[in-house]
């Protein structure tokens, strides 16, 4: 939904007073107050914990092209 919307329509559509979100330094934040053993960030980074073979890059690219 975020891909397609901004913030103020995503906030009126489920009817909130008020919509942020956290960044990426925040959610990792609240990975280590749960003891976290390093939940993957990559849909937010794009840092995976795999290797990306070449023949998934155009895949991979025409993803983030559309923010999905």
């Amino acid at each position: 939904i975020a891909a397609q919307h901004s913030v103020d329509e995503i906030k009126d559509m489920i009817g909130a007073d008020s919509l942020t979100y956290l960044s990426v330094e925040g959610m990792h934040e609240v990975f280590k107050e749960f003891d976290s053993k390093g939940e993957c960030d990559a849909c937010f980074t794009g840092n995976y914990p795999i290797e990306i073979v070449d023949h998934q890059l155009p895949e991979v690219k025409e993803l983030k092209r559309r923010g999905v």
